[in-house]
């Protein structure tokens, strides 16, 4: 017996028979329910769309999540909608599968629900959101990513910076708007997003930066100003290199000075 709870040969026989993996669905064990949804996502038929969607609502999470990832992987329209009622799912990990397999399916409302998961309650989820966002490179994702910079989580604030930068041109104006308005916490995500950008109209308002009341923002403003490379800003590092009040400034302007 396998650790699924069938034998060798009973999976590669229902790896070939949709109808019996479907019977083995509403096995008592989750095991083999779990089991037979992914012997159904290795087969990739169509036929195996109605049953994995049904296999959604297993009480199962390990079930449910199996069932979500299968759907994606098939990639039928038909799987679209019932996926996204679990958006919703109680376990993270099965709404982030859900959300993961929505924009591989790729419905028309599939960036405006990967948004909206930026404000999901867990990280795991958020993280993934914004990871989807970068590879999307879509300019309407700009805004909310922006304010993702700001996240409770280090690693949704790492892969806002990261999905910013993937999109590039277009979000460095918008960037700097928030880099002189916003919060000192939107404030040093948004310069590590300019500086992973480069883009020379960036280099003025870091300038401004380096005098940033925070720290760890006028730390980052000279990070992003040597990752330009731009020599407008030479004489400001060469300011910042003396800060009177933090250490890895000094530093950190005085590598960025390096790096022109």
């Amino acid at each position: 017996m396998t650790k699924l709870g069938m034998t060798d040969v009973e999976v590669m026989k229902a790896k070939k028979d949709i109808a019996g993996l479907t019977s083995a669905l509403a096995s008592e064990d989750s095991n083999v329910r779990w089991a037979a949804t992914k012997a159904l996502e290795e087969i990739g038929d169509p036929a195996a769309v109605e049953p994995l969607v049904a296999a959604l609502g297993d009480p199962n999470e390990f079930a449910r999540r199996a069932a979500a990832e299968a759907l994606g992987k098939l990639g039928d329209e038909r799987a679209a909608e019932p996926l996204g009622g679990f958006l919703k799912d109680p376990n993270p990990y099965v709404r982030r599968a859900a959300l993961e397999s929505i924009w591989q399916i790729g419905q028309l409302d599939a960036l405006d629900r990967v948004i909206a998961a930026l404000k999901d309650e867990f990280p795991v989820v958020r993280q993934s959101a914004a990871l989807i966002l970068g590879e999307s490179g879509d300019p309407r994702s700009i805004a909310p990513l922006i304010e993702a910079l700001a996240d409770a989580d280090q690693t949704v604030r790492k892969l806002a910076t990261k999905a910013l930068a993937q999109i590039g041109e277009p979000a460095v104006e918008p960037l700097i708007a928030v880099l002189r308005e916003g919060d000192w916490g939107m404030r040093w995500g948004v310069a590590k997003a300019l500086g992973a950008i480069g883009d020379t109209r960036a280099v003025e308002p870091l300038i401004v930066a380096l005098q940033d009341p925070e720290a760890i923002v006028r730390e980052v403003a000279a990070r992003a100003l040597g990752a330009i490379g731009d020599t407008r800003a030479l004489e400001a590092l060469a300011i910042a290199a003396r800060d009177d009040l933090d250490r890895q400034v000094r530093k950190t302007a005085t590598e960025a000075k390096g790096q022109i």
